[in-house]
């Protein structure tokens, strides 16, 4: 289990680090967008998930 909190933070941290530099090319509100599209799939998948493989 907390193998995979690590997973999930260290791809936090480096997605903050990308979006930041997209969100200046294309602009806050599409980026923004996007981000809480994929949260709200990434709490899908972990509502699903029957265990931890």
């Amino acid at each position: 289990m907390t193998l995979v909190y690590a997973t999930y933070a260290f791809g936090v941290l480096t997605t903050l680090t990308l979006a930041g530099r997209v969100s200046d090319q294309v602009g806050r509100r599409p980026v923004l967008l996007v981000a809480l599209g994929t949260l709200m799939g990434a709490t899908v998948v972990f509502m699903l998930a029957d265990s931890v493989g």
